[in-house]
C-alpha cells in the first residue's frame, strides 16, 4: 500500500512538472505570437503611414501648381495643412522604424527630400507673388527632383515594408498553429493524466477503505479478545488468590503444630511458605497490571510531591531495614491517574530497594526538571518540539549491563537467575511501562553494572 501511494504521489510530481513545462512552452509560444502580431499591426502602421505621406507631398504638388497658375489665395490657404502634417508624418515613421536600421535610413532620407521640398515650395510661392509674368522659376524644378526622390524612398520603404508583412504573417500563422497545438497537447494531456490519477485514486481509496472496514472489525475482535483476557486474568488473580491464602494458613498451622520436628521438614514447610507467598505477590501484580490496561476515565490534576510522600510511607519499613538515604527534589503536579502514578514510584524505589549491594546502605535521589524533548528525539523527531517534566530516580546499587535493556520492561523476564539473592518478580518494571503510556509520557534507563541505575520518567508538560 505504501509503494502505491508512493506511486500515486510520483505520478501526480511527473505530471505536474509536465504540465509546467507545457504551460511554460504554450506561455513562450504565446509571447512570440503576439510578438508576431505586433509587428503585423506595425507594418500596417508604417504602410498606411507612408501613402498618407505619398498623398501629403502629392497635394503640396498639386496645390503648388494650382496657385502658380491661377494666383489664387486659396491654393495658399490649402497648402497650410499638409505642410504642417508633412513633419509630423516624418518624425511618427521615423519612430516607427527605430528597430529596423534599413528602413530608418531609408526615413531619415525622405526627412532630408521633405526639408528641402518645402524649402523650394516657400522660394516658388515668394518668387510667383513678385513675378510680374508667368515664368517658371528654377526652385520649381528643383522641388519636383525632391518630390520624385522623396516619392522613390516611400515606394522603396513601401516594397520592404509589404515584403516584412508576408514574413510577419508567415510568422504569425506559424505560431498560431504552435500555439494551438501547445493548448490542444496540453489540454488533452492533462485531461489523460488527470482521468489517469484519478482513476488510481479511486482505486486507492477503495483499497484504503477496504482495509479501514477489515482493520475495524479486527479492532472489534481484538478488543472482545482483550476484554476477554481481561475477564480471565481478574477471574485467575482473584480465585487464585483464595486457595493460596488457604496454603498459607494450612502451612502456618502446620509449622506450628510441627515445630519440633527436624530441620528438614522445617525447612520444606518454609520453602512452600515462601513460594506460597511469591505467587500471591505476582498474582497481586498482574492484577494490578490488568488494571492498567482497562478504561482509565479522565485525567486529573496529580500532586507527584504529594504521592511520593504516601509511597515513602508505605515503604517505610523496608527503608528502614536496608538503612536507605532518600534525596528528594519538589516535584511538579501534572494531569493524570494518581493511583497508577503511585503504583510506578512504588515500583521504582521497590527496584531500588532490592536491587542494593548486601554491605553498601542503598542512596537514592529523585530529581525534577522541566525539559524540552531533545532527549526523545530518537524515539520520535516530532517529540523534540514538545515540553516535558523529567523525573530522575537514581541509586547506588548492582546496576545492569545496558545491552540488557530491551528484556528490561517484558512482563516476568528478570536480569538474574531464579536462584539469585535478589527477589525481583520481573512485574515491576512492567507495570512503569504501562502507567508511562497511559500518561502519554515515556521511561527510560540506564545502568552501571555494580554502581547503580537511573530511570528518567517524562510526563507531558501540557
Amino acid at each position: 500500500m505504501k509503494k502505491r501511494l508512493i506511486f500515486i504521489i510520483a505520478a501526480f510530481s511527473l505530471s505536474f512538472l509536465i504540465m509546467t513545462a507545457l504551460a511554460f512552452v504554450s506561455t513562450r509560444r504565446f509571447d512570440i505570437l503576439l510578438r508576431a502580431i505586433d509587428n503585423v499591426e506595425q507594418s500596417h502602421s508604417i504602410i498606411e503611414r507612408l501613402n498618407l505621406l505619398e498623398i501629403t507631398i502629392k497635394d503640396i504638388d498639386r496645390f503648388e501648381r494650382g496657385y502658380m497658375i491661377t494666383h489664387d489665395s486659396n491654393y495658399v490657404r490649402l497648402l497650410a495643412e499638409p505642410c504642417a502634417r508633412l513633419p509630423a508624418l516624418t518624425e511618427k515613421l521615423k519612430r516607427m522604424t527605430a528597430g529596423n536600421p534599413k528602413q530608418y535610413e531609408s526615413v531619415i532620407w525622405i526627412r532630408s527630400y521633405v526639408v528641402s521640398r518645402l524649402a523650394d515650395l516657400k522660394l516658388n510661392l515668394s518668387f510667383a507673388d513678385t513675378a510680374a509674368d508667368n515664368a517658371v522659376p528654377v526652385h520649381f524644378y528643383e522641388g519636383r527632383i525632391s518630390m520624385q526622390q522623396c516619392m522613390d524612398f516611400i515606394r522603396k520603404m513601401k516594397r520592404t515594408e509589404l515584403e516584412l508583412l508576408a514574413q510577419q504573417h508567415e510568422h504569425k500563422r506559424r505560431y498560431q498553429q504552435l500555439a494551438f497545438t501547445n493548448l490542444r497537447y496540453l489540454f488533452f494531456g492533462f485531461g489523460a493524466l488527470t482521468l489517469l490519477l484519478f482513476s488510481l485514486m479511486i482505486q486507492e481509496f477503495r483499497r484504503r477503505f477496504r482495509y479501514q472496514e477489515e482493520l475495524q472489525a479486527k479492532l472489534i475482535d481484538l478488543r472482545q479478545s482483550h476484554n476477554e483476557l481481561e475477564q480471565i486474568a481478574f477471574a485467575a488473580s482473584h480465585d487464585l488468590q483464595e486457595p493460596l491464602r488457604k496454603m498459607q494458613v494450612f502451612i502456618n498451622r502446620l509449622q506450628w503444630q510441627k515445630k519440633d520436628t527436624d530441620e528438614e521438614s522445617r525447612q520444606l514447610m518454609e520453602r512452600i511458605s515462601n513460594a506460597a507467598g511469591r505467587m500471591q505477590e505476582l498474582i497481586e501484580d498482574l492484577a494490578n497490571l490488568t488494571s492498567l490496561v482497562s478504561e482509565q476515565g479522565n485525567p486529573e490534576p496529580a500532586d507527584l510531591d504529594k504521592i511520593m510522600r504516601q509511597v515513602l510511607s508505605e515503604l517505610k519499613t523496608k527503608i528502614a531495614e536496608k538503612k536507605a538515604t532518600i534525596h528528594q527534589d519538589q516535584l511538579p503536579v501534572i494531569q493524570g491517574y494518581p493511583e497508577q502514578v503511585q503504583l510506578l514510584f512504588k515500583a521504582l524505589l521497590d527496584n531500588s530497594l532490592k536491587f542494593s549491594h548486601e554491605h553498601i546502605p542503598p542512596l537514592i535521589t529523585i530529581k525534577s526538571a522541566r525539559i524540552s524533548g531533545d532527549e526523545l528525539a530518537e524515539i520520535d523527531k516530532r517529540l523534540a518540539e514538545q515540553m516535558f517534566y523529567r523525573i530522575s530516580v537514581s541509586d547506588n546499587g548492582i546496576g545492569f549491563n545496558n545491552k540488557f535493556m530491551h528484556k528490561m520492561f517484558l512482563l516476568f523476564q528478570r536480569l538474574h537467575s531464579q536462584h539469585s539473592i535478589y527477589e525481583g518478580k520481573g512485574t515491576g518494571l512492567s507495570i512503569s511501562q504501562r502507567v508511562m503510556a497511559n500518561h502519554q509520557g515515556y521511561i527510560l534507563a540506564h545502568g552501571r553494572p555494580g554502581e547503580g541505575a537511573t530511570f528518567k520518567l517524562y510526563f507531558p508538560a501540557g
